[in-house]
């Protein structure tokens, strides 16, 4: 069974499967219940608890720097060893050259991606259960705004992974991501003209309006 489930976090939901004689009644699936059997799914935080956000509300103007946060959490019960973080910058209107890293990263402008490591940002090299913290850049748009004008649905995505070994009985390389879509917002312009002999209605009256 496969499917998507929606609830809050440490919420448990259940699936109950049934086996039995059909039933010749459309009021009930069976006629008799040979087995009854269930399965329950926690419903839990991601293992880094990953968070993006931007301080202007996902909008952005034209050639405008937008603050990004990456907010993270070990929730796990035990250590969290080399760990990393890689923002993935793309986008239609996305300025490559334009790239401000904070906290020890850097841009690694060959594949548009920033990158947080334990060689860059010492807190990296060993998490404990539960600490926090959170890496910023910066990214723009381009500044040519009549092109940006131009492009339909203009934005600039931001996908962001974290991974870190797991230690413990359990050691593995586990990972949380995130993702965060800057939006330019359109600009209305409205042109007002009035025609004579165009349009649905016949026009009467003389030419330049009089009481």
């Amino acid at each position: 069974v496969t499917g998507t489930l929606v609830g809050q976090d440490m919420e448990d939901r259940s699936f109950i499967f049934s086996v039995g004689t059909k039933s010749e009644s459309s009021a009930q699936n069976f006629e008799t219940s040979l087995a009854v059997a269930d399965a329950t799914v926690g419903i839990r935080k991601s293992f880094f608890n990953l968070g993006v956000s931007s301080v202007s509300d996902n909008l952005i103007s034209v050639g405008q720097a937008a603050s990004v946060r990456v907010t993270w959490q070990n929730t796990l019960a035990e250590k969290m060893a080399n760990a990393t973080i890689e923002a993935k910058l793309s986008g239609n209107v996305f300025n490559p050259e334009d790239v401000m890293v904070g906290d020890g990263g850097f841009y690694r402008s060959s594949d548009r991606t920033i990158v947080w490591d334990k060689n860059t940002t010492s807190e990296l090299a060993s998490l404990a259960p539960g600490q926090s913290d959170l890496v910023t850049f910066s990214v723009s748009s381009i500044q040519n705004e009549s092109l940006v004008r131009s492009v339909k649905n203009p934005h600039i995505d931001i996908h962001v992974t974290m991974a870190g070994n797991r230690t413990g009985p359990d050691a593995s390389r586990i990972t949380s991501s995130a993702d965060l879509t800057l939006k330019i917002p359109t600009r209305v312009s409205m042109l007002a003209r009035s025609f004579r002999k165009t349009g649905p209605f016949t026009n009467m009256g003389p030419i330049h309006p009089a009481a």
